[in-house]
Parts: C-alpha cells; sequence; structure tokens
C-alpha cells in the first residue's frame, strides 16, 4: 500500500509542476471555503416547502462550519480540528436521513437509519478515546466515505430495480446522489491516508492533496446546488418497464 501511495503522490505532484497551475492551485482552498455559499444562495432563492430537509439542513451546517473553521485558520491561526469532527457526525447524520427518506424498500430505510445511529456511536469513540478532538479524525472520515458510497449505490441499484424510465437529470434526489457518490469516492483515498502521507512525506505534499480536496469540494457544492434548483420542478412521471 504504500508504493501505490508514492506512486500517487509522484503522479499528482508531475501533474501541478505546470506553472499554469500554479495561481488556480494556490487559491482553490480559499475558493472551497466559501463554496457552500453557492447551494445555499439557492436554497434562499427557491424558498421551497419542508422537502429534502436533510439536504437543506446539510448545506446550512456545511456553510457554518466551513466559513467558522476557515476564520480560525486565517485569523485566528488556532487548530480547526474541533470543527471538522462536529462536521463529520453531523454531516453524515444528514446524510443518513436523507437516504431513509429517499429510499422505498423497508429494508433500505433500516439500513440508512442504523448506518446512523451506529456511525455517530463510533465517530464519538473515535474522538473521546483514539483520535482526539485536535487531530485529524481520519478513521471516522473513511468510515463516512465508505459507508456513504453504499449508500449511494444502493440508491442506484433501487431505482434500477424500480424497472422505470425517468428523467433522472429533473429529479433532485439524483443530482444530490451524484454528489455524494461523486464527493466521497474522489477523497475517500485522502480520508484514509491523510495521517500516513503527512508522516511519510513532506508537508508540502500533504497541502498539495488537500489543494486536490478542495476541487473535488467545489465540484460537490456545485453538484448540490443543481439539485436544489431542480427542487421547484415537478419530477417527470415514470414509465414502467413492466
Amino acid at each position: 500500500m504504500p508504493f501505490l501511495v508514492q506512486r500517487i503522490v509522484m503522479i499528482i505532484v508531475s501533474f501541478v509542476q505546470d506553472n499554469e497551475m500554479n495561481f488556480f492551485i494556490n487559491n482553490i482552498s480559499e475558493a472551497a471555503t466559501f463554496s457552500p455559499l453557492l447551494p445555499l444562495f439557492f436554497l434562499i432563492l427557491i424558498r421551497s416547502n419542508k422537502e429534502y430537509w436533510p439536504i437543506k439542513s446539510l448545506v446550512v451546517i456545511s456553510c457554518v462550519i466551513s466559513l467558522y473553521s476557515g476564520y480560525q485558520a486565517k485569523f485566528l491561526n488556532t487548530n480547526n480540528m474541533p470543527s471538522l469532527h462536529l462536521l463529520t457526525v453531523l454531516e453524515f447524520l444528514c446524510i443518513s436521513f436523507f437516504y431513509n427518506s429517499s429510499f422505498r424498500h423497508f429494508y433500505l430505510k433500516k439500513i440508512s437509519l442504523i448506518a446512523g445511529v451506529g456511525f455517530t456511536l463510533f465517530s464519538i469513540g473515535n474522538s473521546l478515546f483514539f483520535q482526539d478532538i485536535y487531530t485529524y479524525n481520519s478513521y471516522a472520515r473513511g468510515l463516512e466515505a465508505f459507508l456513504v458510497i453504499c449508500l449511494s449505490l444502493l440508491y442506484f441499484y433501487e431505482t434500477l430495480q424500480r424497472q422505470e424510465i425517468v428523467r433522472l437529470e429533473h429529479s433532485p434526489t439524483f443530482w444530490f446522489n451524484t454528489a455524494f457518490l461523486l464527493y466521497f469516492t474522489s477523497t475517500q483515498f485522502l480520508f484514509l491516508f491523510n495521517n500516513l502521507i503527512l508522516t511519510t512525506y513532506s508537508k508540502d505534499i500533504s497541502n498539495l492533496f488537500w489543494k486536490v480536496h478542495a476541487f473535488v469540494c467545489i465540484l460537490y457544492y456545485l453538484l448540490l446546488a443543481v439539485g436544489i434548483w431542480k427542487v421547484r420542478f415537478k419530477p417527470t412521471s415514470p414509465i414502467s418497464l413492466s
């Protein structure tokens, strides 16, 4: 596994050595800090009902914690890891409630509920006994990514099993699910091996990985914004294949 980590590091380093990428890379972290404001803007703009409340809660929580965490790092120069520990728990609770309301089958709803409760207990225990709130919670973040990937794939599987043709581009749930799958699949490696990268390689290499994370984060909130915008449309009626 360390060999695989080394190869990935070298590929990314060779890619970003292009001088034309320097300005983009050096400023992307700050852009990612403010990226949750984009779905929040659409959330305020459409003023929809209580539908998709887990997503709306996720956007508001992400905005508050992201902006406060950025303020801590830039102006207070203090450790902002406690904010990440809190975000990890609240983020997954919102996502698990989202899937609980999106799944149609009872057993899938039950799986999402058990995942939400179980992960919350695990994350709290991890922060108390293994990775304290002032260190990066790689165990909890890695497990969160794995669980979200599983839930997103289960959603796609259930959609296909319904044997219906729907215009997915008009479905807010499709955009939300795609955002989760893209973000957590792309960052799973970083969540699991950040501490290894930080101890094995230089701090600059670790920062480089987090800039890649920042880029994926911007795409993530962009997809959430599209999904929130789609809430104002009524879903297209499905056509059964049976």
